[in-house]
C-alpha cells in the first residue's frame, strides 16, 4: 500500500494590498533619498559646510526621535491616517526650499522632514508585517525590504543628477510631489480603527535584550551611512561619487535579499520574529 504525504499550500506573500504598499514604500524612499545628497550641496552654497552638515543631521536626530514616539500616534490614529500624515510631512516642506536657502529654513525643513519619514516608518513597517502570513514573514520582509533598498539605490544618485541638469528646484519639486501624490494609494490599504489607552513604546521594547543589541549594531550603521551619504558629495566632485551614492544602498539592498531568502531557522527567520517574541515577553 503505497501513501503520499501532501503538503499544505504556502500561502502567497504577494496580495494586492502588498503591492500598494511597496508603492507607498518606493514613494517614501524616493522622498527621503532623492534630496538626501542634495540638500547639503544646497545649504553649503548659501551658508557653509556647517549648514549642509546641520541639515542633514536635523533630518536624522529628527527621525529617531520621533520613531520612539511613533508607536503611539500610529495607535490614536491608526495605520492609514498616520501613513498618510507622515508621507505628507516627509515631501511637502520641501517646496519651503524653492523660495529660501537661509541655514535656518533648510535645517525646519528637514527637521520637518524627518517627522514624516519617522511616522512613514513606525505605520508602514507594523502594517507590512500584517500584511504577510506568519509562516512567510522573513520572505516577505525581505521583499519589501529589497523595493525599498533599490528605490534608494536609484533616487540617491538620481537626486544629484537630477540637480545637475535641470536645478535645485526640480529636485525639491518631485521630492514634494511623489510622497504627497502618494497619499491617493494609501485609502486602498487595509484600515485599522485608533486603538484607546497607552501603547507600548519603543524604549519600552529596547529593554529587552532581543532588540537591544540590534539596535545598538542599527544606530552605528545607520549614523555611518547618514555621514558618509552627507560628506562624501561635497569632499567628492565628479565622477567617482556616483559610483558611492550606488555601492552603498546597492550593498544595503543586496544584503536584505540574502538575509531574507534564507528562511532556516536560526538566522533569519529568528530574526524576523524578535519582535513578535519581545511583544509576548512584555
Amino acid at each position: 500500500m503505497i501513501t503520499t504525504t501532501r503538503t499544505a499550500a504556502r500561502p502567497p506573500i504577494v496580495t494586492g494590498a502588498l503591492l500598494v504598499r511597496m508603492a507607498t514604500v518606493v514613494a517614501s524612499s524616493i522622498g527621503f533619498f532623492l534630496p538626501f545628497a542634495v540638500v547639503p550641496e544646497y545649504a553649503e552654497r548659501s551658508a557653509g559646510a556647517t549648514a549642509a552638515g546641520a541639515a542633514n543631521a536635523a533630518l536624522l536626530v529628527t527621525t529617531v526621535a520621533v520613531e520612539l514616539a511613533a508607536p503611539a500616534l500610529v495607535a490614536r490614529l491608526g495605520y492609514r491616517w498616520a501613513l498618510g500624515l507622515g508621507h505628507v510631512a516627509l515631501g511637502g516642506p520641501t517646496l519651503v526650499l524653492l523660495t529660501s536657502s537661509d541655514a535656518a529654513a533648510v535645517i525646519a525643513v528637514s527637521a520637518l522632514r524627518g517627522l514624516g519619514f519617522a511616522v512613514t516608518v513606525v505605520a508602514g513597517g507594523a502594517l507590512t508585517a500584517e500584511l504577510l502570513p506568519a509562516e512567510r514573514r522573513g520572505e516577505g520582509l525581505a521583499l519589501v525590504g529589497l523595493v525599498s533598498g533599490v528605490s534608494a539605490l536609484l533616487a540617491l544618485p538620481a537626486g544629484t543628477w537630477l540637480a545637475q541638469v535641470a536645478g535645485y528646484e526640480a529636485v525639491f519639486v518631485a521630492t514634494a510631489a511623489v510622497p504627497v501624490l502618494s497619499v491617493l494609494t494609501v485609502p486602498f490599504l487595509p484600515g485599522r480603527p485608533a486603538v484607546a489607552g497607552r501603547a507600548a513604546g519603543v524604549l519600552a521594547g529596547l529593554r529587552s535584550p532581543y532588540l537591544m543589541w540590534p539596535a545598538a549594531v542599527f544606530a552605528a550603521s545607520a549614523g555611518g551611512t547618514g555621514i558618509l551619504c552627507t560628506f562624501v558629495p561635497l569632499a567628492v566632485r565628479g565622477g567617482p561619487v556616483y559610483r558611492a551614492r550606488v555601492d552603498l544602498p546597492g550593498s544595503t539592498s543586496a544584503t536584505r535579499g540574502a538575509g531574507g531568502a534564507d528562511t532556516r531557522q536560526g538566522r533569519s527567520a529568528r530574526a524576523a520574529s524578535v519582535l513578535r517574541h519581545a511583544r509576548q515577553k512584555r
